[in-house]
């Protein structure tokens, strides 16, 4: 079993599922990965979250405790493992993303970012801004009713990953475990969001700044642990 290397709540997650290129995924991905295809097609979500009480090694440390993420993943398999890889991950703090680069080379980079949660009795809203190149982006969503996932539904297949897979330094597979229950949603009575994919992501990213989401989930969250990043 490979060690914890951090636990934390995962907060409010607000997923946008996009439909892709089955060739763009395979040629963001680690070369021995395979698109995780549904109904025969690729997908990448925009997911915009909030980090509480995190611990690294199971400690907290000053100032790193509470922090917002947004991050553009896509959905792979390496043999019956599913997973997802990113294609960038963008937090607040510079220490954070330099010791992802460090230990897992994932794609992080630091930028200003600041997120806000409101809660009036059963209804949640939730607005993440962040900076990237100078342009403000924004992703916001509203949502009531909090109901368990149904075990088949779409909303499980996007929210509900074991793995996550990268490549290491040396160009081998990493792979890392991530614990969680399985999460509970709200019903989204509103979302909205500005980003500017092609500068946030790159040029072959540009088309989602056009697209429209083919799900929409509002997730409530839990404590996670992820595992120190292995070869596979």
């Amino acid at each position: 079993m490979a060690r914890t290397f951090l636990t934390a709540g995962w907060a409010n997650l607000v997923l946008l599922t996009f439909e892709v290129p089955e060739d763009l995924v395979q040629a963001s991905i680690h070369p021995s990965l395979a698109p995780d295809l549904v109904d025969g097609r690729a997908h990448a979500s925009l997911v915009a979250f909030d980090f509480q009480d995190t611990r690294l090694l199971g400690q907290r440390i000053p100032g790193y405790v509470n922090f917002p993420e947004i991050n553009l993943r896509t959905y792979v398999r390496s043999g019956d493992r599913r997973g997802v890889s990113f294609v960038g991950e963008l937090v607040p703090k510079r220490m954070i993303a330099r010791l992802a680069r460090a230990l897992y080379n994932e794609p992080y980079r630091a930028t200003v970012m600041r997120s806000k949660t409101e809660i009036d009795g059963d209804r949640v809203s939730v607005e993440h801004r962040w900076r990237w190149k100078g342009a403000q982006q924004r992703l916001a969503a509203t949502g009531r009713d909090v109901r368990a996932a149904a075990p088949d539904g779409v909303e499980r297949l996007f929210k509900e990953h074991e793995w996550g897979f990268g490549t290491g330094h040396s160009g081998a597979l990493l792979s890392y475990r991530v614990q969680h229950p399985e999460w509970s949603t709200r019903q989204v009575t509103d979302v909205a969001w500005d980003v500017d994919f092609e500068q946030q992501y790159g040029k072959r990213w540009a088309f989602l700044g056009d697209a429209r989401p083919i799900s929409t989930i509002f997730a409530v969250g839990s404590e996670v642990m992820v595992s120190m990043p292995g070869s596979s």
